[in-house]
């Protein structure tokens, strides 16, 4: 919750060029909203943070009650939850036991981060923004104002975009033993 909240303070009391430089990734966050000034749906140069991810853990119970119930609130709360929003099956709320290590483990042959790995090369619907509209979700797969959430479909028919591995949606994926995502 204190990173939502610190984010707003941030854009509040900054220039917009410093705020344009932040790149904002959270895990198991217990906020209730995650906002980004002036960010047009769909656009990414539009808005003032150009990155925000949130990984989550699906029985986390942090999770639980904050990014994954609050990335779900109805159009007419005034919350709103912006950024990918990547959901892995499974439990644990310790950042590195229960989120780094699953996603950047280290491989002990090179004492690097792997290549890859389990959740990183799971496939996932890719779902996009629809024009700043919230969208009613269907399954387990939604988009919501400015929120794209990559949780593994129940079925492939329940999948409705085009399927990607984790690792090309992830940019904090692409940060890995010191290389740099392209801007």
């Amino acid at each position: 919750m204190q990173g939502s909240f610190i984010i707003d303070e941030l854009v509040n009391n900054l220039p917009k060029e410093e705020i344009h430089k932040l790149e904002v990734y959270t895990f198991a966050a217990a906020a209730n909203h995650f906002t980004n000034a002036a960010c047009i749906a769909g656009r990414p140069k539009g808005c003032l943070i150009r990155h925000i991810e949130h990984y989550a853990n699906s029985k986390d119970f942090v999770s639980r009650w904050g990014v994954l119930n609050s990335s779900k609130a109805p159009a007419n709360l005034s919350s709103q939850f912006i950024g990918k929003l990547f959901e892995r099956p499974g439990s644990g709320h310790m950042l590195n036991q229960h989120y780094l290590d699953t996603m950047f483990p280290i491989d002990h042959n090179t004492g690097r981060v792997a290549d890859t790995n389990e959740f990183m090369e799971i496939l996932v619907d890719e779902m996009t923004v629809l024009g700043g509209r919230r969208n009613v979700p269907k399954f387990n797969t939604k988009s919501v104002l400015g929120v794209s959430r990559f949780v593994i479909p129940q079925s492939p028919s329940s999948a409705s975009g085009t399927m990607k591995p984790i690792s090309e949606l992830s940019r904090l994926w692409k940060y890995r033993n010191g290389m740099s995502p392209v801007l």
